[in-house]
């Protein structure tokens, strides 16, 4: 028979078994066993969607640059290239080049931007939108002893005119002396903006345009917009060579310099 005492031994010792038989909180779990793990949360990465990249739209219009006043690069000699640089002009103003920066001799830069569509469609047209956005910075370049080349003659403009303004740092938005719409289709492909800038001060400039258009088709309309740089010159010094289209020769007209906004020899 169970005396007092041998069952209040008997009761602890019950109750410290059961309590060894649950890890205290905290307690790591012993390898072996079948616990089951909760799963650890998504990173944000893995808990985002990817989305597939869309390929960038081609231009849908070619921009170039008329300009047949160009600013020789400093590579080149007048004098002892005289031949290559004659080759290398009529390949940059015949293909409407940027690759020479546009000069100047008279204080003034009159140039155009030829756009053309370059659309395949006869069912798409292009309509180009105003204003243009323009960003005009100040390039490390100097302006100092350039050589400007020009032909003989003169010709250019009769497309969509601008206002004259100011070539200096800062960004501008254009707009044409007539806003009306311009339109290019299959049976007229190309059109032209006519600039008029003014030095106000000797220096290189990139000029960097955002020409907005819009492309209409049988499926809608989309907005799109093509950026276009160039650079011009306004020479503190520089040497003018005129260029004989028939004889291929080029020929130094003398030195200039800009003084109080005009060039004088």
């Amino acid at each position: 028979m169970l005396t007092k005492k041998s069952i209040l031994f008997l009761l602890i010792l019950l109750l410290l078994t059961s309590g060894c038989a649950t890890p205290a909180p905290g307690t790591p779990v012993p390898t072996g066993m079948n616990t089951p793990i909760a799963p650890a949360s998504p990173t944000a990465s893995a808990e985002a969607q990817v989305v597939p990249t869309q390929d960038a739209q081609p231009d849908l219009i070619k921009v170039g640059l008329l300009d047949s006043f160009r600013v020789i690069p400093a590579n080149l000699d007048p004098v002892s290239q005289a031949q290559e640089i004659t080759s290398q002009y009529r390949s940059v103003t015949t293909g409407s080049s940027e690759t020479w920066a546009g000069g100047t001799v008279m204080a003034g830069h009159r140039f155009s931007l030829v756009i053309d569509s370059l659309s395949q469609s006869a069912q798409e047209s292009i309509t180009l939108k105003v204003p243009i956005h323009l960003t005009i910075t100040a390039a490390n370049t100097s302006a100092d002893g350039l050589n400007i080349l020009a032909p003989m003659g003169g010709g250019g403009g009769g497309g969509i005119t601008f206002p004259v303004m100011p070539l200096k740092p800062g960004e501008f938005d254009l707009m044409p002396d007539n806003p009306g719409p311009v339109i290019l289709t299959a049976d007229m492909p190309g059109n032209s903006y006519d600039l008029d800038m003014s030095c106000q001060q000797a220096g290189v400039f990139d000029l960097k345009f955002n020409i907005p258009y819009a492309v209409s088709a049988a499926a809608g309309t989309q907005e799109r917009a093509m950026i276009y740089s160039i650079s011009l010159a306004c020479p503190q010094n520089e040497t003018v060579w005129m260029l004989d289209s028939v004889t291929g020769q080029i020929t130094n007209r003398g030195q200039w310099a800009l003084q109080n906004g005009q060039y004088t020899k």
